[in-house]
């Protein structure tokens, strides 16, 4: 796909999407009216920032699970490397300790 025919899908997706400035108004207006029936501005102030808070607080214990599985996942990954070295330290004594028995000289290999 073109630049061209890129640009063209993009406008034409806006043209169908987008809302006229008459649509908006219209919304806004309708959002006055139920502000204004529903009660005073402070009941739907409170009621707004009950919502967003409510929102915050969903969204922070997302993350805060997130964090917490990516610790417990480096935990993990550091354990298995400390189990790893020790494996790896046991092995290199004991191939040392053959090298030492057979009397090898491992400089030229």
């Amino acid at each position: 796909m073109t630049n061209e025919q890129e640009i063209l899908e993009i406008v034409r997706f806006i043209k169908d999407n987008a809302v006229t400035k008459k649509e908006f108004n219209t919304e806004v207006q309708q959002l006055r009216t139920e502000m204004v029936t529903k009660g005073d501005l402070f009941t739907v102030k409170t009621e707004l920032k009950q919502g967003f808070d409510d929102h915050l607080t969903a969204f922070r214990s997302d993350i805060l699970t997130s964090v917490d599985r990516f610790v417990k996942l480096h935990e993990k990954l550091d354990q298995e490397l400390t189990a790893l070295r020790g494996k790896y330290d046991r092995l290199e004594e004991m191939l040392n300790k053959v090298i030492k028995h057979l009397q090898l000289d491992v400089s030229k290999l």
